[in-house]
């Protein structure tokens, strides 16, 4: 559909002329919104078309925020 090929090319975009990653290179990818998952799931696929290194993380928000109560609390 047209949000697919939307996705599509915004991921060609990151991957190929943004980031423009080479063999081997190592690309971290940071999100907290189950919403990026299909662009997520495109770019990796396209990281490792041009062999490069992916690592994903996923971020949860209710960790972040229970991390942060704990910080507020400890170094307040």
């Amino acid at each position: 559909d047209n949000m697919e090929a939307k996705i599509k090319k915004l991921a060609e975009i990151i991957v190929n002329y943004s980031l423009d990653v080479k063999e081997e290179e190592k690309v971290l990818i940071t999100y907290q919104s189950k919403e990026c998952n299909n662009l997520i799931k495109e770019l990796i696929r396209l990281i490792n078309l041009r062999k490069g290194i992916v690592f994903v993380n996923y971020i949860l928000k209710q960790f972040t925020a229970a991390v942060n109560v704990i910080k507020r609390r400890t170094y307040a």
